[in-house]
This record gives C-alpha cells, sequence and structure tokens, in this order.
C-alpha cells in the first residue's frame, strides 16, 4: 500500500476539491475494500443526498462500506434502495449533514 509520505492531492481547485473526488483504488496495490468503494462510489455520489463514499471498520474491526447522506430525508429514501453489500463487503447509512470545504 502506498505511504502517507508519498501521497500528493490533486492541484489546488478554486472552493475546494472537484465534486465527486474519489481517491482509492487506482493505487496499484489498492485493498479490496478500498478497490469495492472506487467501484461505487462515483455512481453513488451523484444520488441526490449523498455527500460521501468511504470505509469504515465495523463492529469487530470487520471493513464496512459506509454511504454518508446529508439527512433523513435521505436516509429514508436510499437506505432500502443501496444494495446489503459491495463485493461481499456489508454496506451502512449514516447522515453526515452537508459536506462544505473550508
Amino acid at each position: 500500500m502506498a505511504d502517507d509520505q508519498n501521497f500528493e492531492p490533486p492541484g489546488q481547485v478554486e472552493g475546494g476539491l472537484p465534486e465527486h473526488t474519489v481517491f482509492t483504488a487506482d493505487l496499484p496495490d489498492a485493498t479490496p475494500i478500498a478497490a469495492a468503494v472506487e467501484r461505487v462510489a462515483e455512481k453513488w455520489l451523484g444520488v441526490r443526498g449523498v455527500e460521501a463514499v468511504t470505509h469504515v471498520q465495523g463492529p469487530g474491526g470487520a471493513d464496512v462500506v459506509q454511504v454518508m447522506v446529508r439527512d433523513q430525508a435521505a436516509l429514508d429514501r436510499l437506505a432500502s434502495r443501496l444494495p446489503s453489500d459491495v463485493d461481499g463487503f456489508p454496506v451502512t447509512v449514516e447522515i453526515s449533514g452537508t459536506f462544505r470545504a473550508q
């Protein structure tokens, strides 16, 4: 896996990072969970109310694909439409609020 010392983010973009930026499976030695997130992130980030698609460690340290949504309305609308897993990794949905660049 790439080490943090060699990580270089994309060039400066006015107002923050470009919308729907994903930094995972484009690395040559991406982990299976990173590849799973990469596979669905672009599509899911295009859905109204989805703020982020990432991976976290769930209970017991298991890898989980986590979808962060803007509000309860987005959670209610999307929770039953998203698959229960991606490439064998469980999918969870959490309210995050709106992400804004500082």
